[in-house]
Parts: C-alpha cells; sequence; structure tokens
C-alpha cells in the first residue's frame, strides 16, 4: 500500500471515555477493542487508507483522495453503530482535515496533523466532523445519501485560528444532538432542574505571560462573571467556586457536575510584547459540544480598558447563544412536558423568526410560561415586544391599541423586575412609534443602564437617537451594538439605522454600505431598503435606485410612501421621501 504524499486527507478517531469504559468493565472493553479496530481497519484499508499510527483507542489514517477518507469514515462509523456491543456502549468520535503534510520514514509532520488532532478533539460520540477545507473540497463527492451540517466555529486548543466545522450525516447514522438529551451520568432530573441555563466562568489560561499578566486574567474572569450577572434569568456560578478549579486539567463536565451548572465559559489569554490574545470558548458542560468560540487581538498598554473591552464583547454573545442551545434542546423535547423555562425559549425563538404565525404561537408559549410561573418578568417582556413588532410591521388593524398592549406587558414585566432589559426596551420603541420622543429615549437609556452588555440595548438607543433628531449620536449606539455582536439578533435592524442617520446627515456612501450590510443579512427588511433608495437617488444614482425601487414592490406590491413607518423627525423624512420619489415610487 503506497504512502499519501503531497496534499493528503487525515482521518483520526479515538472512543469518547474510554478511561472511563476501561475502568467500568475491563474485560467487555478489551473484547470491544479488539472489534472496534477490526472494523476500523477494514474500512479504511478498502478505501486505500493508510494507518500510520495507533495508540490505545486511537486510530492516525491518512488518504489521498479525500472522497475516499469520507466514505471509510462513513461506512465505519455505520458499522460501529451498529454493533451490539455487549454491557459497554461504544461511541467513535472522528474528524477529517486536509493539506499539506510531512512524510517521513511511514510517519507523518506539520501543522495539518495538529488541526486534525483539535477538530477531533472538539468531536462528541458517534460524530463525524470535517474541517471547511474537507467541506470545500469535497462538497460535490460526499458519499452516497450524505450530506454536510454546519455546527459553527470551533474554538482549538492551542491553535490561534479557529475552525469553520461541519458534520456529516448520513441515513442510518446517530444524530449526537439527539444523543446529547440522553442523561448523562450522575445527570437525574432534579439535577437537571437545579442546573439549567446557568453557567460557569473557569480562571483563563496564561500562555506565556508573567504575573501582570495573570493578573489582567483574573479581572477579566471576574469582569465577565459581573456582566453576565447582569442577565437576570442566567444564574451564574461565584468567582469563590470556580476559581478553586484553576490550574487544574479536568473534564469540562465533570467541572459542570460539580458546579451544579449547564454551561462553562472557558478561554486563555496570550501575551507577546505589547500585543494580547484572548480566546474564549462556551461549552455545554452536559456533554462536552461547544457551542461558541472566539478570540479578540489588542494591545495590553491600558489594562483597564482592554479589560472593558473584552468583557463587553464576550458577555454580548452569551445569553443568546445559551438560548440558541436550549432552543436546539428542545427539538427532541415532548411540548406537553415543557416547563416555565421551556415555553419562554420556544416563545422567544418564534417571536424572532418575524412572521406573523410564528410570532402568535410565539405569544402562547409566552402565556403558558406565565400560567406555570406568575412571577416570570422575561415573559411579560416578550409578550410586549411580541405586541410592539405586530403594532410595527402592520399585522393589526388597531395599531394605537396594540402599542398600547406592548406598554402593559411591559410594565407588567417592571412590576417584578424593575431592571428587565426587554421591557425598557419594548416602552422605548412603543412610545418613539407614538411620537412621544423624549420617553422612548429616555427608556432607551434605562435599557442600556440595566444591561450595558446587551446589545440589543445599544439597537434601540441607537433608534431612539435617530428619530429624537441625535443622527451623530444614533451612529455610535448602532456602531457599537454591531461592533458587540456582528451577526446577532439585531445586528442587520443596527446596520439599518446607522444607514438612516448617515443618510439624515447627508453622508450617502455610507448609508449605501450600511444599508446593503443589513440586506445581506436579512433581504426583506423594507426599511434598509427604503433608506438604500433614498440613499441612492440622492447621491444621483437613479438607475440603481430604480432597481431597489422596484424590489421594494416585488416585496410590498401595495407599497408607497404614505406607508413608511419609521417615526423620523419631519425634516428627515421629508428628505427619505424626496429620495423615493427620485426613484420613481409613489405617493398613495
Amino acid at each position: 500500500m503506497s504512502t499519501p504524499t503531497g496534499t493528503v486527507t487525515f482521518l483520526f478517531t479515538d472512543v469518547e471515555g474510554s478511561t472511563r469504559l476501561w475502568e467500568e468493565s475491563r474485560e467487555a472493553m478489551q473484547f470491544a477493542l479488539a472489534r472496534h479496530d477490526a472494523i476500523l481497519r477494514q474500512a479504511i484499508e478498502s478505501k486505500g487508507g493508510y494507518i500510520f499510527a495507533t495508540g490505545g483507542d486511537a486510530f492516525s489514517c491518512a488518504f489521498q483522495a479525500a472522497s475516499d477518507a469520507l466514505e471509510a469514515a462513513l461506512s465505519a462509523q455505520l458499522a460501529l453503530q451498529e454493533e451490539p456491543w455487549p454491557e459497554i456502549d461504544v461511541r467513535v468520535r472522528m474528524a477529517l482535515h486536509v493539506g499539506e503534510a510531512e512524510e517521513r520514514g511511514g510517519d507523518y509532520f506539520g501543522p495539518t496533523l495538529n488541526r486534525t488532532a483539535r477538530v477531533l478533539s472538539t468531536a462528541a460520540g458517534s460524530e463525524i466532523l470535517v474541517s471547511s477545507a474537507i467541506a470545500t473540497l469535497a462538497v460535490d463527492s460526499l458519499p452516497g445519501e450524505s450530506s454536510l451540517v454546519d455546527v459553527g466555529e470551533r474554538r482549538l486548543k492551542d491553535l490561534d485560528r479557529t475552525e469553520h466545522v461541519y458534520r456529516l450525516t448520513a441515513p442510518g447514522l446517530i444524530d449526537p444532538e439527539a444523543r446529547a438529551e440522553e442523561p448523562a451520568p450522575g445527570w437525574s432530573a432534579e439535577v437537571a432542574g437545579d442546573r439549567r441555563r446557568s453557567i460557569a466562568v473557569l480562571p483563563f489560561d496564561v500562555i506565556a505571560g508573567d504575573e501582570h499578566t495573570e493578573a489582567v486574567a483574573d479581572g477579566l474572569v471576574e469582569d465577565i462573571i459581573s456582566a453576565l450577572a447582569a442577565w437576570k434569568h442566567i444564574p451564574v456560578a461565584s468567582r469563590n467556586s470556580t476559581f478553586a478549579y484553576r490550574g487544574k486539567s479536568m473534564d469540562i463536565r465533570q467541572v459542570a457536575e460539580e458546579l451544579g451548572v449547564q454551561f462553562v465559559l472557558e478561554g486563555s489569554l496570550r501575551q507577546s510584547g505589547k500585543k494580547v490574545r484572548v480566546a474564549a470558548q462556551l461549552i455545554d458542560g452536559t456533554n462536552g459540544n461547544h457551542l461558541w468560540a472566539e478570540h479578540y487581538d489588542g494591545v495590553g498598554e491600558d489594562a483597564f480598558d482592554f479589560q472593558d473591552r473584552i468583557t463587553r464583547r464576550i458577555a454580548a454573545v452569551i445569553e443568546p447563544a445559551i438560548f440558541a442551545a436550549e432552543a436546539r434542546h428542545l427539538v427532541s423535547k415532548q411540548a406537553a412536558t415543557f416547563d416555565a423555562w421551556d415555553h419562554l425559549v420556544q416563545g422567544r425563538k418564534l417571536i424572532e423568526v418575524f412572521h406573523p404565525e410564528e410570532v402568535e404561537e410565539g405569544i402562547g408559549h409566552l402565556h403558558v410560561a406565565i400560567d406555570l410561573d406568575p412571577g416570570f418578568a422575561e415573559a411579560y417582556a416578550w409578550i410586549g415586544w411580541a405586541h410592539w413588532f405586530r403594532a410595527w410591521a402592520h399585522w393589526v388593524e388597531d395599531e394605537t391599541s396594540e402599542y398600547q398592549e406592548a406598554i402593559e406587558w411591559a410594565r407588567k414585566a417592571i412590576a417584578i423586575d424593575p431592571q428587565n432589559v426587554v421591557a425598557h426596551m419594548t416602552l422605548a420603541e412603543a412610545y418613539l412609534f407614538r411620537g412621544d420622543y423624549h420617553r422612548g429615549r429616555r427608556e432607551a437609556q434605562i435599557a442600556l443602564q440595566s444591561n450595558p452588555n446587551a446589545t440589543v440595548s445599544y439597537f434601540v438607543l441607537g433608534a431612539a437617537n435617530l428619530f429624537s433628531g441625535d443622527p451623530a449620536a444614533a451612529i455610535e449606539s448602532s456602531e457599537t451594538s454591531i461592533e458587540l455582536d456582528p451577526i446577532g439578533i439585531s445586528a442587520f435592524a443596527s446596520h439599518a439605522i446607522a444607514g438612516g442617520a448617515h443618510f439624515v446627515l447627508g453622508e450617502y456612501d455610507e448609508a449605501i454600505v450600511h444599508a446593503r450590510d443589513a440586506l445581506t443579512m436579512r433581504g426583506g427588511y423594507l426599511h434598509a431598503r427604503v433608506v438604500l433608495t433614498a440613499s441612492l437617488a440622492k447621491s444621483g444614482a437613479i438607475g440603481e435606485a430604480q432597481a431597489e425601487a422596484a424590489e421594494i414592490l416585488r416585496i410590498s406590491p401595495d407599497f408607497t410612501i404614505d406607508l413608511i413607518n419609521q417615526p423620523y423627525q419631519p425634516e428627515h423624512l421629508a428628505a427619505l421621501i424626496d429620495g423615493l420619489r427620485l426613484a420613481g415610487l409613489e405617493d398613495a
């Protein structure tokens, strides 16, 4: 068998939890490992793969063609999952990556191998993960009826660059996410209720730093803990609890269980001269799955400024990431078994779809959440937000009454939790769209003060600043929202607000850029399309403006200038209307 050279595809495998399996049932594991080895060898060698290293339950293999490696991985995983393992449950995880590799004496070296191993470390049992390089190379040559599912960015230990990872799926393969719903060892329903949605922030590892660097890392973790505590519906483990794990190398699932939390945030801080890099990742402590990862670069001259910037950016994305993970957990759960938290998660998920039927269904879930827990402020707040959105989107006949409904639900939330961010956001938007700019701006400021790390607070403050006549402040607030979470749920709206503010200032080129960014994220967002059309027309690009006007009419055939429902100041609205008329749009 020839040794693959040049561009090589690597397949690495190992058995999840093998140490525990050996301790629990040594004889069963001895038998299982022999069968495991036979299945893998047959699958790998039948596709021309070269096994260049084995160790315990791990296989390291090389293939000349990515398609052969994928076929081998799929056939091996199917066979392993069909095998009737006696006494124990053998779950094998696999990872594939492709790149240049150095070969010497039948062995391989180099960064490509390191990256393959790190991708494998993020996989769950029964899962086949592939790197973005594999996904790009083999997208048209996947084996059988298999497909790739995008599972997002993964932070890889000791490597600077994250990896966009995909899961290979096929008929007959176990879904690792569905399997993740199974109770983990020692995971009782009672414990699950206590751990739900809670989070712990572990001390960050310091790489190539000194005592000052360690102090910065500790300060950063303390600030993140304080920032996350502003999300009242997400309990955060205390600093005293988490700092007991400093310097210890432990399974995240064990740490989560000992701390009684569901989610764990871990990270590292690396310093080279004045340059500092912080890496962070959010992990589901019930199954070890990675939910989010990112790194941040800066210059550490002003430690406090650096800590503040990184704290805000990390804290801003954690709450949405937790909600997204919780929503995925509900897919395999019967609605009849939902508790108040489940109904909140499902309700919020449906409302954020921004379609009439889903919003209506989401409101229903939130009402059930309140029936189960009458003191659940977050549920009241989201009902208020949903009613505001229905009025804003013209989905109801009596918009005035709908705005009032939104205000009343928001006030109910604030009566329970005076600092509820969503409730104050709802009040801000409802007042603005009723023409009460002073109260709208005040409520937006209160929302931001209640939680300075909530991305949506900056978006709402940006809207309040724009519509009350302060476009420069609107740009600053909107760009902060975008910086904190460039792809979050409010990013498209923040781009539209920034675009509107630049338009009001006569900065049409900048308005066009922001409006197009908003439409890239949400192509049907009418406000962004209106800003884009008017800005193109005012800048002299009449042909492009007419094309955008035609797109507005395609999306909303009954649209007329009179239907613009953003509460701009009269002179600013007049300028916007003038631009739309230049593009050929008509009054009612």
